[in-house]
């Protein structure tokens, strides 16, 4: 009957180690975490047994892997922390990527390609963005505490990536801009804050 199945490998591992740089210790510390998506299907069945199997994996919101490493050093009540988050690479179904075509499909394909006036008019032949890279966000802070009070401020998305753009007919969007799919939608943003326990 019908079945629904995920199949991965979640891989964590955490390092940490002292070293002195001149008379000053330092603690680092090394965090990893990562996952590689194997299998996440789909299985239908209808009333006269007729199948119907999808598997999802390297399409949009289910990348093969994702994953996040963050290095921390530690000196005295300082703590500096860098942090690179990984989205792999993504496309539509393969059952819905266009033929190659023009703006007027004169290939005849059956698909239009909006942006291409074709061959016959000095263009090329495209096809409507379907896919996106793989990313990487990274993300900075420096941490201070003392008795009571913590301070933290910091940048995330410091190389201010922007999402991937893809055409609104192939995959869910907005503005152009793959949604649901784990990118950072609000660009490099500086963060600043205070605690204080009692």
């Amino acid at each position: 009957q019908d079945q629904e199945k995920v199949e991965g490998i979640d891989f964590n591992v955490d390092l940490r180690k002292e070293i002195n740089v001149g008379d000053l210790p330092v603690d680092i510390g090394v965090t990893a975490r990562a996952t590689k998506l194997i299998e996440r299907s789909s299985l239908f069945v209808d009333d006269q047994g007729n199948e119907n199997f999808d598997d999802v994996v390297g399409e949009f919101s289910f990348p093969e892997w994702a994953g996040r490493v963050r290095l921390t050093a530690d000196i005295r009540d300082w703590r500096f922390t860098w942090q690179t988050r990984f989205t792999d690479a993504v496309e539509q179904d393969v059952d819905f990527i266009d033929e190659f075509s023009d703006s007027t499909d004169s290939q005849g394909t059956g698909f239009v390609g909006d942006t291409c006036s074709g061959p016959a008019n000095g263009d090329v032949l495209c096809r409507d963005v379907g896919f996106a890279d793989s990313q990487f966000i990274h993300t900075a802070s420096v941490r201070y505490t003392h008795d009571t009070w913590r301070f933290v401020a910091g940048v995330s998305n410091i190389f201010d990536k922007a999402p991937p753009l893809v055409d609104p007919n192939e995959v869910n969007s907005l503005n152009n801009v793959a949604i649901g799919s784990g990118y950072d939608y609000d660009g490099r943003e500086f963060f600043f804050n205070v605690r204080k326990t009692f």
